[in-house]
Protein backbone atom coordinates (compact mmCIF):
# COMPACT_ATOMS: atom_id res chain seq x y z
CA UNK A 1 0.00 0.00 0.00
CA UNK A 2 2.89 2.35 0.81
CA UNK A 3 4.33 1.89 -2.68
CA UNK A 4 0.96 2.67 -4.25
CA UNK A 5 0.71 5.90 -2.22
CA UNK A 6 4.25 6.89 -3.20
CA UNK A 7 3.56 6.29 -6.89
CA UNK A 8 0.33 8.30 -6.64
CA UNK A 9 2.19 11.23 -5.02
CA UNK A 10 4.91 11.14 -7.68
CA UNK A 11 2.22 11.16 -10.38
CA UNK A 12 0.49 14.14 -8.76
CA UNK A 13 3.72 16.10 -8.44
CA UNK A 14 4.63 15.42 -12.07
CA UNK A 15 1.21 16.71 -13.18
CA UNK A 16 1.62 19.83 -11.08
CA UNK A 17 5.03 20.44 -12.65
CA UNK A 18 3.31 20.30 -16.05
CA UNK A 19 1.05 23.20 -15.00
CA UNK A 20 -2.05 21.06 -14.77
CA UNK A 21 -4.76 21.75 -12.24
CA UNK A 22 -5.49 18.57 -10.37
CA UNK A 23 -8.56 17.58 -8.41
CA UNK A 24 -8.50 14.40 -6.38
CA UNK A 25 -11.62 12.81 -4.95
CA UNK A 26 -10.69 9.96 -2.63
CA UNK A 27 -13.47 7.80 -1.29
CA UNK A 28 -12.68 6.80 2.26
CA UNK A 29 -15.94 4.99 3.02
CA UNK A 30 -15.14 1.43 3.91
CA UNK A 31 -17.41 -1.51 4.35
CA UNK A 32 -16.99 -3.56 7.48
CA UNK A 33 -17.18 -7.31 7.96
CA UNK A 34 -20.58 -7.08 9.68
CA UNK A 35 -22.08 -5.36 6.59
CA UNK A 36 -20.59 -7.99 4.28
CA UNK A 37 -21.84 -10.85 6.48
CA UNK A 38 -25.31 -9.33 6.66
CA UNK A 39 -25.44 -8.88 2.87
CA UNK A 40 -24.25 -12.44 2.22
CA UNK A 41 -26.73 -13.87 4.74
CA UNK A 42 -29.60 -12.26 2.84
CA UNK A 43 -28.26 -13.67 -0.45
CA UNK A 44 -27.72 -17.15 1.02
CA UNK A 45 -31.24 -17.14 2.48
CA UNK A 46 -33.19 -15.68 -0.42
CA UNK A 47 -31.33 -16.89 -3.51
CA UNK A 48 -31.92 -20.68 -3.05
CA UNK A 49 -35.68 -20.02 -2.85
CA UNK A 50 -35.53 -18.36 -6.27
CA UNK A 51 -33.33 -20.99 -7.95
CA UNK A 52 -34.85 -23.95 -9.83
CA UNK A 53 -31.89 -25.98 -11.17
CA UNK A 54 -32.49 -28.18 -14.23
CA UNK A 55 -31.71 -31.90 -14.35
CA UNK A 56 -28.16 -33.03 -15.02
CA UNK A 57 -24.84 -32.02 -13.51
CA UNK A 58 -24.37 -28.27 -13.82
CA UNK A 59 -21.87 -25.76 -12.50
CA UNK A 60 -22.84 -22.15 -13.16
CA UNK A 61 -20.84 -19.08 -12.21
CA UNK A 62 -22.41 -15.63 -12.20
CA UNK A 63 -20.55 -12.36 -11.75
CA UNK A 64 -23.04 -9.69 -10.76
CA UNK A 65 -22.18 -5.98 -10.66
CA UNK A 66 -24.39 -4.04 -8.26
CA UNK A 67 -24.75 -0.44 -7.19
CA UNK A 68 -24.88 0.60 -3.53
CA UNK A 69 -28.71 0.49 -3.63
CA UNK A 70 -28.64 -3.25 -4.42
CA UNK A 71 -29.69 -2.79 -8.07
CA UNK A 72 -28.15 -5.19 -10.58
CA UNK A 73 -26.15 -3.24 -13.16
CA UNK A 74 -25.01 -6.22 -15.25
CA UNK A 75 -24.49 -9.96 -15.02
CA UNK A 76 -22.08 -12.35 -16.71
CA UNK A 77 -23.01 -16.03 -16.54
CA UNK A 78 -20.99 -19.06 -17.60
CA UNK A 79 -21.68 -22.76 -17.11
CA UNK A 80 -19.82 -26.07 -17.27
CA UNK A 81 -20.94 -27.86 -19.31
CA UNK A 82 -22.50 -25.08 -21.36
CA UNK A 83 -26.18 -25.41 -20.53
CA UNK A 84 -28.71 -22.74 -21.52
CA UNK A 85 -31.28 -24.02 -19.02
CA UNK A 86 -28.80 -23.88 -16.13
CA UNK A 87 -27.70 -20.35 -17.05
CA UNK A 88 -31.32 -19.20 -17.46
CA UNK A 89 -32.19 -20.71 -14.08
CA UNK A 90 -29.33 -18.82 -12.39
CA UNK A 91 -30.27 -15.57 -14.15
CA UNK A 92 -33.89 -15.95 -13.09
CA UNK A 93 -32.80 -16.48 -9.46
CA UNK A 94 -30.62 -13.34 -9.60
CA UNK A 95 -33.44 -11.27 -11.10
CA UNK A 96 -35.90 -12.50 -8.46
CA UNK A 97 -33.60 -11.73 -5.52
CA UNK A 98 -33.87 -8.38 -3.76
CA UNK A 99 -30.30 -7.46 -2.88
CA UNK A 100 -29.82 -5.29 0.20
CA UNK A 101 -28.36 -1.80 0.13
CA UNK A 102 -24.73 -1.32 1.14
CA UNK A 103 -23.47 1.70 3.05
CA UNK A 104 -20.70 2.56 0.58
CA UNK A 105 -20.06 5.38 -1.84
CA UNK A 106 -22.21 5.38 -5.00
CA UNK A 107 -18.93 5.27 -6.96
CA UNK A 108 -17.89 1.97 -5.37
CA UNK A 109 -17.64 -1.11 -7.54
CA UNK A 110 -19.64 -3.93 -5.95
CA UNK A 111 -19.04 -7.40 -7.37
CA UNK A 112 -20.99 -10.44 -6.24
CA UNK A 113 -19.66 -13.79 -7.46
CA UNK A 114 -22.15 -16.65 -7.24
CA UNK A 115 -21.62 -20.35 -7.81
CA UNK A 116 -24.60 -22.59 -8.53
CA UNK A 117 -23.78 -26.31 -8.41
CA UNK A 118 -26.43 -28.97 -8.99
CA UNK A 119 -26.70 -32.63 -9.87
CA UNK A 120 -30.26 -33.86 -10.42
CA UNK A 121 -31.65 -36.89 -12.21
CA UNK A 122 -34.59 -36.60 -14.58
CA UNK A 123 -36.76 -37.84 -11.67
CA UNK A 124 -35.75 -34.88 -9.49
CA UNK A 125 -33.40 -36.79 -7.19
CA UNK A 126 -30.12 -35.09 -6.39
CA UNK A 127 -28.51 -32.19 -4.62
CA UNK A 128 -27.71 -28.54 -5.12
CA UNK A 129 -25.46 -26.00 -3.47
CA UNK A 130 -24.58 -22.36 -3.80
CA UNK A 131 -21.53 -20.25 -2.95
CA UNK A 132 -21.22 -16.48 -2.85
CA UNK A 133 -18.46 -13.93 -2.44
CA UNK A 134 -18.78 -10.16 -2.17
CA UNK A 135 -16.09 -7.71 -3.20
CA UNK A 136 -16.32 -3.95 -2.76
CA UNK A 137 -13.75 -1.73 -4.44
CA UNK A 138 -13.46 1.87 -3.37
CA UNK A 139 -12.76 4.19 -6.29
CA UNK A 140 -10.26 7.01 -6.28
CA UNK A 141 -10.86 9.56 -9.00
CA UNK A 142 -8.06 11.67 -10.40
CA UNK A 143 -9.26 14.44 -12.66
CA UNK A 144 -6.78 16.62 -14.49
CA UNK A 145 -7.56 19.96 -16.03
CA UNK A 146 -5.09 21.67 -18.33
CA UNK A 147 -5.07 25.45 -17.83
CA UNK A 148 -6.25 27.64 -20.71
CA UNK A 149 -3.54 29.72 -22.34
Amino acid sequence: MLIKQLITRIFIISLLLLNANLVIANETNSINKAQIDSFLNVVKTEMPNNWQPPSGKNMVQAIVNLNNEGKVLDTKITSTPDNKLAKASALKAIQATKFPKLAVSPDSKIILTLGFDSNFSAHGDGKAGMTCKLEVRQITKIITKTPKK
